[in-house]
């Protein structure tokens, strides 16, 4: 872990309190998980997956993510960041795919949402 993903990783965890996922658990452990997985593709995929869902779920803008993260992860973010109204696949798979990070998050983030499916009532 370097800086930039160090600090993408306690960003997203302050960014995150509070929240629980449908099962309980503190929402922080999935992003802390994701950017966990995706740590091979190197550290612009690192602190993309912490941060994955700090736009879309917290009061965090892209340009707080690019000031403090730079252009790459915010681009990535960007990519992951679904918007009110935006049709999934005409528009939200067409960005996110356009991303050379935001697949690789968006696959671990699916894996680690789809393996819990089972505990939910």
């Amino acid at each position: 872990m370097n800086d930039i993903t160090e600090a993408a990783r306690h960003f997203a965890v302050k960014a995150h309190a509070g929240q629980v996922d449908k099962l309980g658990y503190p929402y922080s452990a999935h992003v802390v998980h994701i950017g966990r997985t995706v740590a091979r593709f190197g550290p612009v995929a690192e602190a993309t997956g912490y941060l994955h869902d700090t736009v879309e779920d917290c009061n965090v803008t892209l340009l707080q993510i690019e000031q403090q993260f730079g252009a790459s992860i915010a681009a990535g973010v960007d990519a992951m960041t679904k918007r009110a109204g935006e049709d999934y696949h005409a528009a939200y798979l067409d960005r996110l795919l356009a991303d050379p990070i935001a697949p690789v998050v968006k696959y671990a983030d699916g894996r680690h949402n789809f393996g819990k499916i089972h505990l939910l009532s």
